[in-house]
């Protein structure tokens, strides 16, 4: 009879959380989409893929990998560029608020494994990212390479990727986040400044975040991986003026992380 031997002690299985729900907007995305949602989508029990009903390029790639679709206007609501995160609102009164969830963008890449990713109630969670800008070559899946890219000079806890728990009392009650912004750059960090600085923890992996930091606050613009123009030069200096008018900085504790246990 075989003798069964015990692991040894560090080979005893890491503790770690389960992220039940994740959710996300893409519009004009659907070309990342389809690289980022089948490497991502295992990480999570559901995924919610937020777009416009004409998104059709989305609407097609979230279907075939298993992902839930909501499709609103509500991007363009009052005469909003892009009012993303009215439109995440809308979608979680549809989707659930409940469990940990990961509030992540279409055009990030998370690593196959996350081992060792334990989540706490009452913190905030946001992986350090590295930077493909140069999209010309084809987006880069082997994890082996992405060392070779840059980190982000400052740690941002903002959409890319924040993971909460729907019972944190921090969140408050419903819409979490400011609906009144018209474009998608700042609820989100509005949203992590619920949390204190100490409150704030680093995972223990990073991401890889393809294209330019920035760029798309008001709108995708430029050219997608195919060549095809998404928006003209015209629209495209017209949206982001405009972006830089109304951006409200706010850098408090930005620069500053703390390691997840």
């Amino acid at each position: 009879m075989r003798k069964v031997r015990k692991p040894a002690a560090n080979m005893l299985p890491v503790r770690e959380t389960r992220i039940g729900k994740a959710i996300l907007a893409c519009v004009d995305y659907g070309d990342l989409l389809e690289y980022t949602l089948p490497c991502n989508r295992h990480h999570f029990d559901r995924i919610m893929v937020v777009t416009t009903p004409t998104d059709t390029r989305t609407i097609e790639v979230a279907k075939e990998y298993g992902a839930e679709v909501y499709t609103t206007t509500a991007f363009y609501h009052n005469y909003a560029f892009f009012n993303k995160w009215a439109a995440i609102e809308e979608a979680l009164d549809v989707f659930g608020r409940d469990g940990w969830m990961c509030f992540m963008d279409a055009d990030v890449l998370w690593p196959k494994i996350t081992s060792g990713f334990w989540c706490q109630p009452g913190y905030i969670y946001t992986p350090r990212r590295r930077l493909l800008t140069e999209l010309s070559k084809g987006v880069c899946l082997r994890e082996e390479a992405w060392h070779k890219f840059p980190l982000h000079p400052v740690l941002d806890w903002c959409g890319y990727s924040l993971v909460v728990n729907a019972d944190d009392p921090r969140l408050g009650d419903p819409p979490w986040h400011e609906t009144i912004w018209t474009y998608a750059n700042g609820a989100d960090r509005a949203f992590a400044d619920k949390w204190p600085f100490e409150r704030k923890r680093v995972p223990p992996f990073e991401v890889l975040h393809l294209g330019e930091v920035g760029k798309n606050g008001c709108g995708r613009v430029g050219v997608d991986l195919d060549g095809v123009s998404i928006t003209g030069e015209e629209k495209e200096t017209r949206r982001r003026r405009k972006m830089y008018e109304i951006r409200n900085h706010r850098g408090k504790n930005r620069h500053k992380f703390s390691i997840a246990p």
